[in-house]
């Protein structure tokens, strides 16, 4: 991601303006650098755009740029509000002359999910030894860190297979087995429905092992289920007896 940065000195009328790349304009709207938790870094270039007096938005006394000379520099702190959400570097900077190709380059390093605002000052006790002044708010713009992407679960039934047939008493245990990016793998025992058929009170018929598993996210949790029906026969033969009355 590449950005443009403003730098602003409150009350300050006549400048040249401290900028960043972030989109094609320089204007005191903060702009918005997107990241994802745990993504690639994001870059902005400052540098110092010169202004003059025919300028009416940022008049200046000074028609050349301010860092004109090889004597002339501005030197400034960059800052991130919260560095829990994103860290900026360098974290001070000095700009020799005018021009995109004479700036910066920023990285901004997402941390964690949330939002941070990244301040261009100038550096605290120097003096620039520069003509003119220099604008700086709009070098301030805001970084949106959001989470990594969710990746879906996956759940298997084990132990049992659709449609097989065990003999009472021999029913494989059933098992979930889910694979999770994010959480890990894991397994548990599976949920059994009541046995349905003509014979269930003997324990013979048709059951089925069902799986659910709902992950920690991030973002939005998402859930996923399935299941497995199987039959239940009696194995052993039938025995016929005789009954004489009287015996």
């Amino acid at each position: 991601m590449t950005c443009a940065v403003l730098l602003a000195i409150p009350a300050i009328a006549l400048a040249d303006i401290v900028a960043n790349n972030l989109d094609a304009t320089v204007d005191t709207v903060a702009e918005v650098m997107p990241l994802q938790e745990g993504g690639a870094n994001g870059t902005t270039k400052l540098y110092v755009v010169n202004t003059n007096s025919g300028d009416s938005t940022y008049p200046d006394t000074n028609n050349s740029c301010n860092l004109a000379g090889t004597s002339t520099n501005l030197q400034v702190d960059v800052t991130s509000s919260n560095p829990s959400v994103a860290t900026v570097s360098p974290t001070s900077a000095t700009i020799n002359d005018c021009g995109e190709a004479n700036g910066v380059t920023l990285t901004v390093s997402p941390v964690a999910a949330g939002s941070t605002t990244i301040t261009v000052a100038r550096k605290a006790g120097t003096d620039t030894s520069a003509p003119g002044t220099f604008y700086y708010g709009p070098a301030t713009f805001t970084v949106n860190v959001t989470p990594p992407p969710n990746t879906p679960p996956q759940v298997a039934v084990a132990g049992v297979t659709g449609g097989a047939s065990y003999a009472k008493g021999s029913v494989p245990a059933a098992t979930c087995n889910v694979t999770d990016a994010e959480d890990g793998n894991s397994s548990f025992p599976a949920t059994l429905s009541a046995i349905t058929g003509p014979y269930a009170s003997d324990g013979i018929g048709s059951q089925t092992a069902s799986c659910s598993y709902t992950d920690n996210g991030p973002g939005t949790s998402l859930t996923a289920s399935g299941s497995e029906t199987y039959n239940i026969f009696d194995p052993s033969g039938p025995v016929i007896t005789k009954l004489v009355t009287p015996a």
